[in-house]
C-alpha cells in the first residue's frame, strides 16, 4: 500500500503480479468502506486524484459513493432505468380514479389516450426532455385549454417517475418549464334581447314534443333544463336525483353524494312549483325525477314479435344534448351552452339585488378568505334569496310557475301502481 500524503486515505495497491490499483478508504455512519477507484495502467494519477476528489464531496453531503455505484447496477435500479411514460401513467390514472374526482379522472385518461399516449407512452420516462413537452403542448396551441390540460397531466406522470426513483431528480419535470397559455374566464349569460327568444323557444319545443312516443325522453330532458335556469344548479347535481331526495318542508333537493362540495339545491317557489307540476303529471311510479329510456336486457327481438326480455333496472336521463341542440336551434343562441345558465342565473341575482356572499351559495361555491368559517350563510335566507332570483328567472323565461311559496300545495299521497 503506497499512501497519498496530501488526500486522507487515498493510495496505490500493489499486488506481486504487478497489478497496481487506485483505491481510497473512507468512513460513512461509523462504518470504514473501500472503494476501488481505477487501475494504474487504464487511469492516469491526475485522474485518479479527480474521482477521489468527486467521491469527497458526496461523502462530505452524506453520501456513500460506493453504495450509489452498487445501486446502479442492482436488478432494481436498472428495472427503473427501463419504465415508459405508459408504465407510469397507468399507475397515475388508477390512483387518480381511486382517490379523485370521478370526472377529472375520466378527463385525465382521456387526455392521456388521445394527446399523450400516441406520442410519448412507448418513451423511457428518463428521456423525456424539455423540447418533447413543449412540442405536445405547442401542438395543442389551437384550443389553449386542452393544452394546458395535457400539460398537467403529463407533469403529473414525470413527477410521479420522479418520486418512484424511475427519472432522476436532477433531470426535473420537463413539464416544469413549458409555461400555460393564458386562459380567458368565461363570461357569457343570456343578454335582453336573448330571453324572449328563448322563451318562445321553449313554448314551440313544448309543441314540438306533445305527441312524441312514451320511450322518448325529450320532454323530460327539456324539463331538466327548465330546473337548471330555475335553481343555478350544475348539470350533474340534478339530472340523477330522485324523488326521495326532494325535501318539500325545507324547500331543498338533497343531492347525495356531494356533488363539487354541494349537498343541497335550495328551492325558490318558482322551481318548486315547476317539480309539484312534475309529480302531479307523472303516470308511472319511476323513482327519479327525469327518468331516462326504459330498455330491456339481451338481445332484441324479431320484428313483430312480443318482447318478453326483462327490463333493466330504471335510470335517469344521462343527456340534455339532443333537446339543448333543438333549444339553441330554435332561439338562435349562439356560443351559449348549457354551465352558462349558471352565470345567467347569477346575474339575475345580481339585478334583483341578492349579495356576492348569497349568490354562491345558490351556485354552490365556498366561502372565500382565512375567516370563512365565522360566514354562515343560513338556509332561511339562502331560501329567500333563492326564492327571488327563481320568480324573476320564470318570468323572464314567461314560465306559469311564478306562485309565491306559502301558495305551493303541500305534497300528496299518491298510489303507486
Amino acid at each position: 500500500m503506497i499512501w497519498d500524503a496530501s488526500l486522507s486515505g487515498f493510495g496505490l495497491d500493489v499486488w506481486p503480479s504487478g497489478r497496481k490499483s487506485w483505491i481510497l478508504f473512507y468512513r460513512v455512519a461509523g462504518q470504514q468502506r473501500r472503494m476501488t477507484i481505477g487501475t494504474a495502467d487504464k487511469m492516469p494519477p491526475t485522474q485518479a486524484v479527480a474521482a477521489v476528489h468527486a467521491a469527497l464531496a458526496q461523502i462530505n453531503r452524506g453520501i456513500d459513493p460506493l453504495a450509489v455505484r452498487r445501486g446502479d447496477r442492482s436488478p432494481e435500479r436498472l428495472a427503473a432505468q427501463r419504465v415508459t411514460v405508459s408504465d407510469v401513467a397507468a399507475r397515475y390514472l388508477a390512483s387518480l380514479a381511486a382517490r379523485g374526482s370521478a370526472k377529472w379522472a375520466g378527463e385525465a385518461e382521456r387526455i392521456y389516450k388521445t394527446q399523450l399516449g400516441p406520442t410519448l407512452g412507448a418513451r423511457l420516462v428518463r428521456d423525456i426532455a424539455i423540447k418533447d413537452a413543449r412540442a405536445l403542448h405547442e401542438s395543442l396551441g389551437k384550443t389553449p385549454i386542452s393544452a394546458n390540460r395535457a400539460k398537467a397531466v403529463l407533469s403529473a406522470i414525470m413527477a410521479r417517475a420522479i418520486e418512484h426513483g424511475e427519472r432522476p431528480r436532477e433531470l426535473l419535470n420537463p413539464a416544469g418549464a413549458v409555461e400555460d397559455y393564458p386562459e380567458t374566464e368565461r363570461d357569457r349569460y343570456l343578454t335582453d334581447d336573448e330571453w324572449p327568444r328563448i322563451a318562445k323557444a321553449i313554448r314551440t319545443l313544448r309543441k314540438e314534443l306533445r305527441d312524441i312516443p312514451k320511450w322518448d325522453t325529450r320532454v323530460r330532458q327539456l324539463d331538466a333544463l327548465i330546473m337548471l335556469a330555475l335553481t343555478g344548479a350544475r348539470l350533474r347535481s340534478v339530472l340523477p336525483r330522485k324523488w326521495s331526495d326532494v325535501d318539500w318542508k325545507e324547500h331543498a333537493i338533497a343531492v347525495n353524494p356531494a356533488h363539487k362540495g354541494v349537498s343541497r339545491i335550495h328551492m325558490g317557489a318558482a322551481a318548486e312549483a315547476h317539480l309539484r307540476g312534475l309529480l302531479d303529471a307523472r303516470d308511472d311510479a319511476n323513482e327519479f325525477i327525469f327518468p331516462g329510456q326504459q330498455r330491456r336486457i339481451g338481445k332484441r327481438k324479431a320484428r313483430y314479435a312480443k318482447d318478453t326480455r326483462p327490463e333493466r333496472a330504471p335510470s335517469p336521463v344521462s343527456s340534455l344534448g339532443p333537446t339543448w341542440k333543438r333549444l339553441s336551434e330554435l332561439a338562435e343562441l349562439e356560443g351559449f351552452t348549457l354551465h352558462d345558465w349558471r352565470r345567467t342565473f347569477a346575474t339575475v341575482a345580481g339585478d334583483v339585488g341578492v349579495s356576492d356572499h348569497m349568490i354562491g351559495g345558490l351556485l354552490g361555491h365556498r366561502v372565500p378568505g382565512v375567516r370563512r368559517r365565522y360566514a354562515r350563510r343560513t338556509d332561511d335566507a339562502l331560501l329567500e334569496a333563492a326564492h327571488k332570483v327563481a320568480a324573476e328567472v320564470a318570468k323572464h323565461l314567461e314560465l306559469r310557475v311564478t306562485r309565491t311559496r306559502t301558495n305551493v300545495p303541500l305534497p300528496v299521497k299518491r298510489k303507486v301502481r
